[in-house]
């Protein structure tokens, strides 16, 4: 009984000394989240999902967030997602969203582990699908 409970012991504190290391390994190396939101003329029959979509992406732990457009950087790596800012803008102009493959454009888009798209576009097709997530509103 005393070797299994030596036995239970070390397997608790290899247990919450693993779960330790690894909270702090992620808190200091945050994954870098892009959310790249479509916002052309053709998003306005979905504009009124995108906030909730947003947030949706934005309940990730050990996560930093960097929210663009297809026209403008709406803020640069935060902690959080601010989604709020999005209620400034309205959708308008032609849809180009190879503008979230150019890397001169955003630096943002270079440093992103992942980079989320929200689009309707259903033509559109992901170059990168480890790097670049498709998220089509319907």
């Amino acid at each position: 009984m005393k070797r299994f409970l030596i036995w239970i012991i070390i397997f608790i504190v290899f247990i919450v000394s693993f779960w330790v290391g690894a909270h702090f390994y992620l808190a200091k190396n945050p994954k870098k989240i892009a959310v790249a939101i479509d916002t052309s003329y053709f998003m306005n029959q979905n504009w009124g999902s995108v906030v909730n979509t947003v947030k949706n992406i934005a309940n990730q732990k050990y996560s930093t967030y960097c929210l663009l457009t297809d026209k403008q950087l709406i803020h640069s790596w935060n902690n959080e997602l601010l989604s709020y800012k999005l209620g400034s803008i309205k959708p308008y102009g032609p849809r180009d969203l190879a503008i979230f493959y150019d890397n001169t454009r955003y630096k943002e888009i270079n440093e992103a582990t992942v980079i989320y798209i929200i689009t309707n576009d259903d033509k559109f097709e992901v170059k990168n699908t480890l790097k670049y997530k498709l998220i089509l509103l319907r």
